[in-house]
């Protein structure tokens, strides 16, 4: 019978006729499959790096909140004299998660569908945002801080592949590819700060700023396992 890891779409354990089988749900996302041009998944990456950096301006651009947020945390119990440390732990912890799973995502993308890695990266990056918004009614720093260190390891998936790709396929048009994709970090980062004040200063609250960029970057994540597996971060594909 199918193993447990077969019926999650990873692959079948169980061989028949001695050869490895891929699971059902694995097949048929290869059906499904898309071939878009390259031209096509250089921009994906630009926006996938233009939300992330969105992602964390969120935090500074709603200092004041976050701070009211951080004083009245149940685990911090109105510590006044530490909010600035706390505040600073908060917006560059995403580092502790990148700088762990960067080598990790690289070393993979040499045995590994790199397309498929961003993929689990992004959704882990979703996953991490969503938490991101669930400290609020929480309460928690400690679910703000953890879901920011998971959002550095989404971070880390599209980071490793991106650059690579980009030169490989872009031609002689790299340089251009490659500046829109590092002029998401800059601008990003700016239209974050009036998007994280925008929905502080609004009912929501800044945690529907988490909930609604999980929900514009779930098709970018999506679109990573509709692809072909063969398309690589190399020449010879895609």
């Amino acid at each position: 019978s199918d193993s447990f890891f077969g019926f999650l779409g990873i692959r079948d354990t169980v061989d028949r006729g001695g050869v490895p089988k891929e699971s059902l749900l694995l097949r048929k996302l290869e059906m499904l499959s898309i071939r878009p041009s390259p031209q096509f998944l250089m921009a994906f990456f630009v926006g996938a790096n233009f939300f992330n950096y969105l992602d964390r301006g969120i935090i500074p651009g709603a200092a004041s909140e976050f701070d009211d947020f951080i004083v009245g945390s149940a685990e911090l119990d109105d510590d006044l004299k530490n909010v600035d440390t706390y505040f600073g732990v908060l917006q560059s912890s995403f580092i502790v998660g990148l700088s762990i799973a960067m080598p990790i995502f690289a070393s993979l993308a040499h045995s590994s569908p790199p397309f498929r890695l961003v993929g689990i990266g992004l959704c882990v990056w979703c996953l991490a945002v969503v938490m991101a918004g669930l400290a609020a009614p929480c309460n928690s720093f400690a679910v703000l801080v953890a879901a920011r260190m998971l959002s550095g390891v989404g971070e880390a998936s599209f980071q490793v592949v991106a650059s690579p790709y980009i030169q490989d396929h872009a031609g002689d048009q790299s340089g251009f590819w490659l500046g829109l994709y590092f002029t998401a970090i800059p601008f990003g980062t700016c239209m974050g700060y009036g998007y994280g004040a925008y929905f502080a200063s609004t009912a929501a609250g800044w945690m529907a700023a988490f909930f609604l960029e999980a929900i514009m970057m779930a098709p970018f994540a999506a679109l990573c396992f509709a692809l072909p597996r063969d398309i690589t971060s190399k020449g010879r594909a895609g």
